[in-house]
């Protein structure tokens, strides 16, 4: 375990995203839809890291628009995301849903410290954390290379992200396994195959230089499997799903109104058809 210690305390814990959202104690309040200012500042990086690139080399495109927006464990878009006043946000309440979680020891987790409670945006209705723009950018990389590296394959960068929700961004940091981030990570790895790719690439080679030809829309790519409110988490041990259960319980009461996960469970239908045979790689074991 002391080695998942050093490794946040060289990335700098609030910098990485081994971070937690609460879907639940705040969606009922009425928050300002996000997605046109951030589908305006998406596309204005993108048009920005292209910049940095020559000879439409594909491989340096996809670098640079990695750098742009996410680099050395920490993602300078959920940053800017966390601290832009113009994006309409909402901060996690100091009783969140995990507020019971026990503090640093054994089992270690980071989850009582501010910093790692990402914000709550409205994404045209879909409720998510901040935390899934770098699983989009960060991840979905890490997959684009894991498929298209030597004997590469989805099932490998499937398995990866399994890994990772095991390891350093789930179970043994926060105790928590985020089926919400791997659909982030595999959106992202969407994102990147279509770069250049694809019935509708968002950059041609005009005159040896990357241009780009088609607006990012975030609404491509987010939908209620990225809300932990329906795409429901695991935990590491009962002792954690207690603590959670035993919050949410309150904050029913508190409420007056249902929070049992997924929220939506109708919605999980839909979800099952969207992703097919990536489904069970996807969505929580709640949502069948």
């Amino acid at each position: 375990m002391e080695k998942f210690v050093l490794i946040f305390l060289f990335l700098g814990i609030s910098h990485t995203h081994a971070s937690e959202v609460d879907s639940f104690s705040k969606r009922h309040e009425n928050l300002n839809n996000a997605l046109i200012p951030l589908n305006k500042i998406t596309n204005e990086w993108l048009k920005q890291a292209a910049k940095r690139t020559q000879n439409c080399s594909q491989e340096n495109l996809h670098k640079a628009i990695k750098r742009k927006f996410n680099r050395f464990g920490w993602s300078k878009f959920e940053r800017m995301v966390n601290k832009a006043k113009f994006i309409p946000k909402q901060k996690a309440p100091k009783d969140h849903v995990y507020s019971y979680f026990p503090g640093f020891g054994k089992p270690m987790t980071i989850i009582h410290f501010p910093q790692v409670m990402s914000p709550l945006l409205n994404m045209s209705g879909h409720w998510i954390g901040s935390d899934k723009f770098s699983h989009f950018f960060n991840e979905g990389y890490n997959y684009y290379q894991k498929v298209m590296g030597p004997e590469g394959s989805i099932n490998k960068a499937l398995a990866y992200g399994k890994w990772m929700e095991q390891t350093y961004w789930g179970l043994k940091t926060t105790g928590i396994y985020s089926y919400a981030d791997l659909s982030a990570n595999f959106q992202g790895f969407l994102f990147f195959k279509n770069l250049t790719q694809g019935l509708k690439p968002y950059f041609a080679c005009k005159d040896r230089k990357w241009q780009q030809i088609r607006n990012f829309d975030w609404s491509r790519y987010i939908d209620a499997s990225w809300d932990e409110s329906v795409n429901c988490n695991d935990f590491r041990n009962e002792e954690l799903s207690n603590h959670f259960r035993k919050r949410l319980s309150e904050l029913e009461n508190n409420l007056q109104t249902n929070l049992s996960c997924p929220l939506k469970s109708e919605i999980c239908f839909d979800l099952r058809e969207k992703y097919g045979d990536f489904a069970s790689h996807i969505l929580s074991p709640q949502c069948y």
